[in-house]
């Protein structure tokens, strides 16, 4: 309510003058100082002008006095300021009129002599008529200008009194500003992003694409539905900086009359006479809602607008009436298109249109004038691609997570298309063409409950048509590599115990998958023993697994059930400046079927796809119980000496004082031991990574060399990482055993320089010790232009795969403006590859324009991208409220 009150008061700026005569009540004051502004009135016009100003006493009918008039025949300029909130306000008109009655006591003949030095004095009531060309600046927080033809301010004030604990009685006036003003337009200047109220719980983004995001008010790096491909979808334009030219007025408000019909921290209300909302725009109103009458009423618990007869208009242009003669909106609500994008070329895809229509925020939006339901989102998506056909889906958004507090959320996804394929070479080199099935689709739905005492419940379904629907139409999360296989999880944590039960089984039918139907088990961690350091740790589990192969896969079926138990102990240990922390345990495991196999071949391990091989020639399926001790122990080392130089300084390179920490350390890890090795011709059935562990002996040695220096101005100076350098080596005491024979493995090495705000260098590399040969490296240097974009360029290798270095490009360059830019080149094959040239263009305050050149990395083929995607949101911050 602050934000809306502060908005109010910035949109009719003459209520600003209340300040001032706060400061010049003469009643019972509060004991809290007082904040007393500044006002000057002076006349607009030339050097050699003469000027006047006419002052009478107006009467009742009944003969008593009235207030003072002072009529002002010249354009006048009013200013007001106020030190302490650092704001200030402008007022122009060519001619005003002034009503105040002076406070009792005043000496008659000194008030019509000087009716100015009067005001000052101070004075009751105050009443402002001004006309002609009326312009009003108020600047502040957000900076806000009025036009009007007229404009008639009565600056009422209403008696409040309040009492303190002690019972004590605090009386003052509160401004409570009334008027009205003909033929009104109000703007405001820049402004930063908007996001919407509400949104969805678990993930950003409704349906899919960068409209969807935008909706949810987030960024669009998730992208959820359909997507064609993410090189056809363009970035928004954003709203991050105004070019020079585009730092004109944003109209948020018009009205033939304007209506000010209370204006205090209760109750804030105006009226509107043929009158619109709008969102912000360059010169005109972008899309805005229109009526014959509108009236903004605002109070402690809602925020409604009644409308009659509305419409909308398009670049102030009618385009549509609707069917209502009175309309309520509370100011909040979410629009009813959540999403709606158009893809008017795409090699993959054709032409395709994209939309999602939140059915809750329909009904909220057109036939329920309580505040908004923004908990739960439910409607249907539609996508239609013309080399793909029609796709059909529902979403669902439902509760929302609170960090430390009892909570439920959940997300359901849901689409079905009957696919004809695709009829790219590309799609055939990456197994999608022929495509298995034309009817396909995926079901994805995630719920989370805190139901608080440490009870807590986690669900994720993931169903799949077809094992490429999700790399084909969900690159991104293909790409990231995020979790696909379904299951649910049910955790109570009890003091220093934490007891969970876990059901995953197999949802694609297409899959290889190793089910556990169920887990249940509990884990503890570093609890203390006794008074002298020990510390106790455990995991214990067991399952019922099984092993289902997929459609197609030939492997057989296997299951058993298995008790795995983890427990150690350790105890930290500081001897001077080096902390020691021993620790000592071991793993048991035990299963109720086994494998028997010839004594003279080594033990199965895990497919290619990290699940159950099938059996080997000679292998067999045993009944009976077999287990296996893991005895272990370790230790991690670590010291750490600093250096501190206040003084240092050096300008050209971002330094402001020193602090250099230098921490070495060894992790030492050596499972000692696996009785199996006493039990020839006998293993556990490898469902997953616990059935074929084994003996294992590594030294890791390394060090973190850090250099610290103050940077930022201000607020933001704080102390920073300015250089950073890890290295960390791995050593195998048994080589062919633990790394193929070598006794030491890659030597990994990453750093960073931060040499200012904004700038980066960073970079890592893996490197064989024996040959110096470089198996894995990566390198890139960043930096922030200003305050619109950010520039990068990189080099990155794969051994035996790729060297590729880029260089990309991201600037939003104003709020209409954004271009971005990516390429690739591969050294070690001699090629370009990945190239991605875009432009986008925001216009009518919802809809962006995009063209996107894309090389592709694959088969050369070059693609142009036409896009249009729309977001209706609702602002919220107080600038933005009334648009």
């Amino acid at each position: 309510m602050t934000s809306t009150r502060a908005f109010l008061l910035c949109l009719l700026l003459p209520a600003l003058l209340g300040a001032c005569l706060h400061a010049q009540d003469k009643g019972k004051k509060t004991p809290k100082p007082v904040n007393k502004g500044e006002i000057n009135i002076s006349f607009v016009v030339e050097d050699d002008q003469e000027t006047g100003w006419e002052a009478w006493r107006e009467e009742y009918q009944d003969g008593t006095q009235g207030p003072m008039v002072l009529a002002l025949p010249y354009a006048i300029k009013m200013k007001y300021s106020d030190g302490v909130d650092q704001r200030s306000l402008t007022l122009l008109a060519d001619r005003a009129l002034i009503w105040f009655e002076p406070e009792e006591g005043k000496d008659e003949t000194d008030i019509q002599n000087d009716p100015f030095l009067a005001m000052s004095q101070g004075i009751k009531n105050l009443q402002f008529y001004g006309e002609g060309h009326i312009w009003m600046k108020f600047v502040g927080k957000i900076p806000v200008t009025v036009r009007a033809d007229r404009i008639f301010l009565d600056f009422s004030r209403n008696r409040v009194v309040t009492y303190d604990a002690n019972g004590k009685e605090t009386v003052f006036n509160e401004l409570n500003l009334k008027g009205t003003a003909d033929n009104v337009k109000a703007h405001s200047s820049a402004e930063g992003a908007v996001d919407s109220p509400g949104g969805v719980p678990l993930r950003a983004g409704v349906g899919a694409g960068p409209a969807a995001s935008e909706a949810a008010g987030s960024g669009r790096e998730e992208r959820v539905g359909a997507a064609p491909n993410d090189d056809a979808i363009p970035t928004p334009a954003g709203r991050q900086k105004s070019l020079p030219q585009e730092q004109g007025l944003r109209l948020f408000l018009r009205a033939q009359q304007l209506r000010i019909v209370s204006l205090n921290k209760d109750l804030q209300e105006i009226e509107l006479e043929e009158g619109s909302i709008s969102s912000s725009s360059l010169a005109i109103a972008s899309y805005s809602l229109f009526a014959e009458e509108i009236t903004i009423r605002l109070t402690n618990s809602r925020k409604t607008v009644y409308m009659t007869r509305p419409a909308v208009r398009v670049l102030d242009y009618p385009l549509l009436t609707l069917p209502v003669d009175d309309y309520a909106y509370d100011i909040g609500s979410q629009p009813p298109i959540r999403q709606f994008d158009v893809f008017l070329t795409d090699k993959r895809f054709g032409y395709g249109l994209r939309t999602y229509i939140d059915a809750i925020a329909t009904y909220d939006f057109f036939a329920d004038p309580e505040p908004p339901f923004n908990p739960l989102h439910l409607g249907p998506q539609i996508d239609w691609y013309s080399r793909r056909g029609l796709g059909l889906g529902v979403n669902l958004d439902w509760g929302g997570v609170r960090p430390f507090n009892s909570y439920g959320a959940s997300m359901f996804r849901s689409l079905y298309i009957n696919d004809p394929g695709d009829k790219r070479q590309r799609a055939r080199d990456l197994g999608w063409f022929p495509v298995e099935k034309n009817s396909r689709g995926r079901m994805w739905g995630a719920y989370s409950q805190n139901f608080g005492d440490g009870w807590q419940i986690d669900h994720l379904l993931n169903y799949s048509s077809d094992a490429n629907f999700r790399r084909e139409f969900y690159e991104s999360e293909y790409d990231n590599n995020e979790l696909e296989d379904s299951f649910v999880r049910l955790t109570k944590r009890y003091e220093n115990l934490n007891f969970f039960l876990n059901f995953e089984p197999r949802v694609h039918p297409w899959q290889n998958k190793t089910e556990y139907l169920p887990t249940i088990g509990f884990d503890t961690s570093r609890v203390v023993l006794g008074d002298f350091g020990l510390q106790f740790s455990s995991h214990t589990e067991a399952s019922v697994l099984r092993y289902t192969p997929g459609d197609g896969d030939d492997r057989p079926e296997a299951s058993t059930l298995r008790a795995d138990s983890t427990v150690w102990f350790n105890m930290p240990i500081e001897l001077g400046p080096f902390a020691l922390d021993p620790y000592a345990g071991t793993r048991m495991t035990v299963a109720t079927n086994h494998i028997k196999f010839n004594e003279d071949n080594s033990r199965p391990g895990l497919s290619s796809d990290g699940t159950f091989p099938g059996y080997a020639a000679g292998e067999q399926n045993q009944a009976g119980l077999l287990y296996r001790f893991l005895p272990f122990v370790g230790v991690n080392l670590q010291t750490f000496f600093t250096g501190t130089w206040g003084n240092v300084q050096i300008p050209w390179l971002g330094i402001d004082g020193v602090r250099h920490v230098f921490a070495p350390f060894v992790r030492y890890t050596n499972v000692l031991y696996n009785s199996l090795d006493d039990i020839p011709g006998r293993a556990f059935i490898p469902f997953d990574s616990v059935d074929v562990l084994d003996e294992f002996h590594e030294i890791r040695v390394g060090f973190r060399n850090r250099i610290q220096t103050r940077q930022g101005w201000g607020d933001n100076r704080r102390t920073v990482d300015y250089f950073e350098i890890m290295a960390e080596l791995p050593i195998y005491p048994q080589r062919k055993r633990d790394n193929r024979g070598n006794v030491l493995g890659d030597l990994e090495i990453a750093g960073v320089w931060r040499p200012a705000p904004g700038f980066a260098i960073a970079g890592n590399m893996f490197i064989d010790p024996l040959t110096g040969n470089f198996n894995r490296a990566s390198a890139s240097f960043r930096v922030d232009i200003l305050d619109f974009g950010q520039t990068s360029i990189y080099y990155r290798l794969l051994k035996g795969q790729h060297q590729v270095v880029g260089i990309q490009a991201d600037l939003h360059l104003s709020e209409l403006y954004r271009i971005g830019f990516k390429q690739e080149y591969d050294l070690q094959a001699g090629k370009f590859r990945n190239t991605r040239i875009e432009l986008t263009r925001r216009v009518l305050e919802a809809f962006d324009l995009g063209a996107v050149f894309v090389r592709d990395a694959v088969d050369g083929d070059v693609g142009v991208y036409l896009s249009l995607s729309a977001a209706f949101r609702v602002p919220s911050s107080s600038a933005g409220l009334l648009r």
